[in-house]
């Protein structure tokens, strides 16, 4: 999927992405921080946190 990570990645940086495709404010103005679930925050850094340590 091409989408705001792919510059990173062209670069040679690691970068990952994940979407929520249930999250109506994707990609619009109306994606603010304000928006940002802590639940849903946790879960991906959790994911992400035993991604990287796992290795």
């Amino acid at each position: 999927m091409i989408d705001d990570h792919t510059p990173f990645l062209e670069k040679g940086v690691p970068a990952v992405d994940i979407i929520d495709f249930d999250y109506a404010y994707w990609h619009t103005a109306a994606d603010t921080p304000d928006k940002v679930s802590p639940e849903s925050l946790h879960a991906v850094g959790d994911t992400l946190w035993h991604w990287v340590v796992g290795k």
